[in-house]
C-alpha cells in the first residue's frame, strides 16, 4: 500500500480510464508506435493527422512529453503528450481564452497557435501547437550564459507586448520564467498556460525563484503585475543579475523589502548589475515606475516606450539590429542542434 502511495505522489495521480499513466506509459507507447512503422493515425480523426517523427523527443514536463512531430503530412508542429486529460482541458481552457485555436494570426501576437487538442494514441490526450526553436533557458546555455544587452532588451520588450495582449484577453499567467518564454527565429512567444487563470480565477501554484512578491506575500489574489514581476526577474536572471547573498527568492527579497520599507533602494540596486547605463536606466524606470505603487496592471504602453527608447540606443552605440545567434549563419534549431549531436555520437559509437 506504502509503494503505491508513492507512486501515485510521483505521478501526480494521473488516473485514465481507471489505470495508471505516466512519462514511462507515453514513451513505450511511442516508441511501440514507430515499432509498427511510424504512419498510423494517432488521432482518430482525418480532419487533424498527427505524426510523430522519430528520435525527435523535445523535452518532458511533470505532467506531459513534449514531442517533434508533422500536423496533416506537412507542417512541423510540437506535440505535447499529457496522460491526465484534466491537465490538458486546464490549458486549452486558455488557449480558447486566447483564441488560439481559432486565429490563424495568432503568432504575431506571441502566442503558439493550436493544430489540433484531443485524444492520441487511444489512451493519452495532446495539444499540437507551433514548433519553436527553443526556450530563452536553452538559448541563454547555447550563448555560454551571457546575452547581449541588445537582445536582452528585445526579448523583454516583446514578452512585455505578449503580456498586454494577454492581459487584454483576461489572462494571467502565473508562471512567467526562462522555460516559459520561447524563441523563434527573431521572434519571441510566451506559451506552457497550464496554471493560467481567466477572468479573476485564481491558481496559487507556481514556480518559486520567479514567483512575485504577492504569492510569498501569501495574498488571495495574483494579477497582471505579477506577471510583469516574474518576467523582470527573468530577465534578471539572463541578465546575470546575481540573487540576494542569503539565496532568498526575488518574490520573497521583493516582499521583505516592503515590510521593511527599503525597497527602492533595494531595485536600484538589482539594476546596478547592468553595467550598459542605457539598459541599466531602462530597467530603473521600469521596476521604480511599476513596483513602488499598488497598481495590478502595469502601464504596458509606457514600459514599452522606455524599451523601445533604449534598445534604439544601444542599437546605434552597438551597430546590433538582430540577435547575434542570427548573425552567425542563420538560426539553427536548438532542439534540433542537440538531436543531431546525439544522432552524430550514437553514429560513431556504431
Amino acid at each position: 500500500m506504502i509503494l503505491i502511495i508513492c507512486y501515485l505522489l510521483i505521478s501526480g495521480f494521473p488516473a485514465i480510464y481507471g489505470e495508471i499513466y505516466s512519462s514511462f506509459n507515453v514513451t513505450d507507447d511511442i516508441n511501440h508506435y514507430f515499432a509498427k512503422g511510424g504512419k498510423l493515425n494517432i488521432t482518430g480523426s482525418r480532419e487533424h493527422e498527427l505524426q510523430l517523427l522519430k528520435g525527435e523527443s523535445l523535452g518532458e514536463t511533470k505532467h506531459a512529453i513534449v514531442w517533434k512531430g508533422l500536423y496533416n503530412r506537412n507542417t512541423n508542429i510540437a506535440i505535447k503528450i499529457f496522460w491526465n486529460e484534466e491537465l490538458l482541458n486546464e490549458e486549452i481552457k486558455i488557449y480558447h481564452a486566447l483564441n488560439a485555436t481559432e486565429d490563424l494570426n495568432i503568432e504575431s501576437r506571441g502566442i503558439p497557435k493550436v493544430y489540433y487538442y484531443g485524444p492520441f494514441l487511444e489512451k493519452y490526450h495532446a495539444i499540437a501547437i507551433t514548433l519553436f526553436d527553443g526556450t530563452l533557458r536553452d538559448r541563454f546555455k547555447l550563448q555560454n550564459g551571457h546575452l547581449s544587452d541588445f537582445s536582452i532588451l528585445l526579448i523583454f520588450k516583446q514578452a512585455v507586448q505578449t503580456l498586454e495582449f494577454i492581459q487584454s484577453m483576461q489572462v494571467v499567467h502565473n508562471d512567467i520564467k526562462p522555460e516559459n518564454i520561447f524563441l523563434r527565429d527573431s521572434n519571441v512567444f510566451i506559451g506552457d498556460f497550464g496554471i493560467a487563470t481567466f477572468k479573476g480565477a485564481q491558481n496559487y501554484r507556481c514556480t518559486p525563484t520567479f514567483a512575485s512578491s504577492s504569492f510569498h506575500m501569501k495574498e488571495n489574489a495574483r494579477y497582471p503585475i505579477d506577471d510583469l514581476e516574474s518576467l523582470v526577474f527573468t530577465m534578471w536572471n539572463i541578465g546575470n543579475v546575481p540573487m540576494d547573498p542569503s539565496g532568498e527568492y526575488e518574490g520573497y527579497a521583493l516582499c521583505r523589502s516592503y515590510t521593511e520599507g527599503t525597497t527602492e533602494s533595494r531595485l536600484l540596486r538589482k539594476c546596478e548589475y547592468f553595467k550598459n547605463k542605457d539598459v541599466r536606466k531602462a530597467f530603473e524606470l521600469i521596476c521604480l515606475g511599476q513596483f513602488l505603487c499598488s497598481r495590478k496592471v502595469p502601464d504596458y504602453v509606457k514600459i514599452i516606450k522606455i524599451l523601445t527608447k533604449a534598445i534604439e540606443k544601444v542599437s546605434e552605440k552597438s551597430g546590433q539590429v538582430q540577435f547575434e545567434w542570427l548573425s552567425k549563419g542563420g538560426q539553427t534549431s536548438l532542439w534540433k542542434k542537440a538531436f543531431s549531436r546525439a544522432t552524430k555520437n550514437e553514429k560513431t559509437k556504431n
